[in-house]
């Protein structure tokens, strides 16, 4: 599963790079740590949490 095929399962929206509102989203909330983002994700409900965790479990992150 990519996180592309994440998208297909969550209710909540997938920012990745490119998309707009990705910037945006991504930015920290403490602006001295700089932290490479891969892809932001607003989780809609506990649902899209547990697929969330699912997928990073399976992707190893």
């Amino acid at each position: 599963m990519t996180i592309n095929d994440v998208r297909g399962v969550l209710k909540g929206r997938v920012l990745l790079p490119g998309d707009d509102g990705f910037e945006q989203a991504a930015t920290a909330w403490n602006l001295t740590v700089r932290q490479p983002v891969a892809a932001v994700v607003e989780a809609a409900d506990a649902g899209d949490v547990a697929a969330l965790v699912r997928y990073a479990r399976r992707a190893g992150i």
